[in-house]
């Protein structure tokens, strides 16, 4: 993988190519953490508290590296939003290491976030309220008077089209990825990443996904009676 090739070569990164604007080097952790790795971005700062995407030998293919808070990399593990990292760090979904061309990304693409990089609509929502069909009422009393639906939700833009749901934590949630496909103005479940039992519950509780500046909305179909209708619009903020 590109960052064995990159530690074995001295991970000595040079300057990526055109529209973007980040160079910086990997650098092996001192005990207790010498089997740990950390990315510098060349400017005093570090990759942290999310994704970024490194072109590990500078061949104008990046792979995707998850930071935590501390600037360390995650490797071998599920990460906080649901994704898959293998031995190397790279995501990776279904074993296959996912990538991206350095000289297609927007200039944005540089910045050091939290969400993936160039793409605006990821991050961490937090609940705010509730929009029922039936009555039309909304609901703004927030999580945590029952535990029927997500206090949180945490997004990735893969790409263009396609989005991962990875919802926060309550009694009927499934514990895995939810992956939404756009059609038109809204993504629309397409399949789920996870335990077999996960995916009826995604269906009713991810089917349908839109956004609205800072805000994500989330349909939820009727569970209960499994007829198909959405019977809610869960709104979450930035």
């Amino acid at each position: 993988m590109k960052l064995t090739k990159a530690m074995l070569a001295g991970a000595i990164l040079s300057a990526l190519s055109a529209g973007t604007a980040f160079a910086g080097t990997w650098e092996k952790g001192q005990a207790p953490n010498q089997d740990r790795w950390q990315y510098s971005n060349g400017d005093g700062t570090y990759a942290r508290d999310g994704w970024q995407w490194i072109d590990g030998d500078n061949d104008g293919t990046a792979e995707y590296y998850y930071f935590d808070s501390e600037g360390w990399m995650l490797s071998d593990t599920i990460t906080p939003d649901g994704n898959r990292v293998n031995a190397d760090g790279a995501w990776v979904i279904d074993g296959a290491v996912q990538t991206q061309q350095v000289n297609a990304l927007p200039a944005a693409a540089a910045e050091d976030t939290a969400a993936p990089a160039g793409m605006g609509i990821s991050g961490t929502y937090s609940y705010y309220s509730t929009w029922y069909a039936k009555t039309g009422n909304i609901d703004t009393s927030g999580a945590g008077k029952d535990l029927s639906y997500a206090g949180s939700v945490t997004i990735t833009e893969v790409d263009s089209s396609t989005i991962h749901v990875v919802l926060g934590k309550f009694t009927y949630s499934p514990e895995g990825v939810v992956v939404l496909k756009k059609q038109g103005d809204t993504y629309v479940f397409d399949s789920y990443l996870g335990q077999d039992w996960g995916e009826l519950y995604a269906k009713n509780y991810v089917p349908e996904v839109r956004f609205n500046g800072n805000s994500v909305e989330i349909a939820q179909k009727d569970f209960m009676y499994n007829i198909g209708d959405i019977i809610s619009w869960r709104t979450y903020n930035r």
